[in-house]
């Protein structure tokens, strides 16, 4: 006569552990030199705090320049005196080359062909429309003060923080240049009567960042990195293969 035997005892079968929120993680604001406002430069704030300073300087500073080329070429069509068109011709031509060294960088970088916002450049031109004469000498001059003072500061940057040898070796040229241009300028209002301070160029804040209602020099307000984090929905929990969600143990038969 056959022998029954016990039925097997089922165990339980694993149970899943949801997976680990995941937390939003906002960066640390970026530190701005008390000198640094947002200005005619865009993405100063990106220069002042990027990883990757090259590629952040480098069509930063050549969208830089197609605005000072643009203001320093109506100043050579425009302006009644030799000396501040003679200025302006310079200031442009430089311009030009050191936008054709940042193209050939890009290119070796492995950055791709450099934008340009042509509403930025137009916006500065505009600025120079509807007056003639000492008039306009007057605006051309403080608006390119402030312009320079902006492409010294970024130049001066790149002498120290650039990873090519030759963007560090333009920013030293680049500044020197600009500390010569922005003193024949201020000495030009000086010979004329008129105030040496800069225009104050709108301000314009990279994505991320604020303008916050204070800043110096010819570009204020200062640009105030803003966090506004993106929080992940947690992970769903999931079982790993063979398993589910437990159940109570079956019965013993």
């Amino acid at each position: 006569m056959a022998t029954c035997q016990p039925a097997p005892t089922c165990a339980p079968v694993a149970t899943c552990q949801p997976a680990p929120t995941s937390q939003a993680v906002c960066p640390q604001p970026c530190p701005i030199p008390a000198q640094f406002g947002c200005g005619p430069l865009p993405k100063i704030t990106n220069l002042v705090c990027a990883t990757d300073f090259d590629k952040a300087y480098i069509p930063a500073m050549y969208q830089h320049n197609m605005d000072i080329i643009a203001v320093a070429s109506v100043g050579a069509e425009m302006a009644p005196s030799d000396d501040i068109t003679d200025l302006a011709i310079k200031i442009r031509n430089e311009r030009i080359q050191q936008n054709q060294k940042l193209a050939l960088f890009a290119r070796q970088a492995g950055y791709g062909a450099l934008p340009v916002d042509y509403n930025e450049v137009a916006m500065y031109r505009n600025q120079l429309m509807g007056v003639a004469g000492m008039d306009f000498s007057a605006r051309w001059a403080t608006l390119m003060v402030g312009l320079l003072q902006q492409s010294q500061q970024s130049a001066q940057l790149a002498a120290t923080r650039a990873t090519l040898p030759q963007l560090r070796d333009q920013g030293n040229i680049n500044a020197r240049a600009c500390a010569n241009e922005i003193d024949a300028l201020q000495r030009w209002l000086a010979r004329n009567g008129l105030p040496v301070s800069a225009t104050a160029v709108p301000g314009v804040c990279p994505p991320g960042a604020i303008a916050a209602p204070y800043g110096t020099g010819p570009s204020a307000p200062i640009c105030q990195p803003t966090c506004q984090p993106t929080c992940q929905p947690a992970a769903q929990p999931t079982c790993p293969p063979g398993s589910q969600p437990a159940y109570p143990p079956a019965p013993v038969y």
